[in-house]
């Protein structure tokens, strides 16, 4: 069962998500709709729950603040799942070293953006609010403190193979290929996502991926990034959910990830 999509709401009916940390209550009065979220104090936080109407008793808290949307006509609620809308720097659990020679497939999972709009009579989606599922905190990340840009950060497990059967819960994941074609070892104690320029696609078990990307390191520092333009074929059939937000620069992409592995040899 998936979280995102197309709902129905009648005026004054009220439903609430839990997308693994955040919690999220929608409520509709006539062409006005009402948005209240919170967090869980753990960023692992498997909970799903999804448009559980909620009656007056189960409210949100008084000091969690509301906002009101108002709208000039009606429509459907629409539900999307967004990468985040800055790059990201992961950190694994435990530093990565990958041997001169080697190729390895990390998979790396980031926190997703919750993205409501309204579907208008001509079919036009307005998009009023975005929400992130976790509060990354953000870094500065570039060659030096003139040159570079403000990311999120946040910590990954780095897993070396599929997880096992994952559902649609409020993180995507990233597959991404890392050869060492230098000499010395490569240690990976970050990696930065160019998530900006990445989607988000459904796998049949509606677990949720970015296209697969390739990093080959080479001695000069000049490390090839691609992009991929669908996750990687071993999951299957996989469906688009939703676009990038910006488009798919190479040289952006490039600079983002090679700068974060010249950045890591010893």
């Amino acid at each position: 069962m998936q979280w995102w999509g197309d709902f129905e709401f009648e005026s004054g009916e009220q439903r609430r998500w839990q997308i693994g940390p955040l919690n999220l209550w929608i409520s509709r009065v006539d062409n006005e709709w009402r948005v209240v979220n919170s967090w869980s104090g753990d960023p692992l936080d498997p909970a799903l729950v999804i448009a559980e109407p909620f009656a007056e008793d189960e409210e949100p808290a008084p000091s969690l603040e509301r906002r009101r949307y108002l709208f000039a006509e009606e429509g459907r609620l629409r539900i999307l799942p967004r990468v985040a809308d800055r790059p990201m720097v992961t950190r694994p659990e435990m530093p990565v070293i990958l041997p001169a020679g080697q190729r390895a497939t990390l998979y790396l999972a980031t926190p997703l953006w919750v993205e409501l709009s309204l579907l208008s009579s001509s079919g036009a989606a307005l998009v009023f609010a975005e929400i992130p599922t976790w509060k990354a905190s953000s870094t500065w990340y570039g060659e030096n403190t003139l040159e570079g840009n403000l990311y999120y950060a946040t910590r990954t497990r780095a897993r070396l193979s599929l997880p096992e059967t994952p559902g649609p819960g409020p993180r995507v994941i990233t597959c991404m290929q890392v050869a060492n074609n230098h000499g010395e070892p490569l240690r990976i104690e970050r990696i930065a996502l160019p998530l900006p320029q990445m989607s988000v696609f459904r796998d049949e078990n509606s677990a949720l991926w970015t296209e697969a990307a390739t990093v080959d390191y080479e001695p000069t520092g000049n490390s090839p990034v691609q992009l991929q333009q669908k996750p990687q074929q071993a999951l299957g059939a996989t469906t688009l959910v939703s676009g990038s937000r910006e488009d798919r620069s190479s040289n952006i992409i490039v600079r983002a990830l090679s700068a974060a592995l010249r950045g890591l040899m010893p």
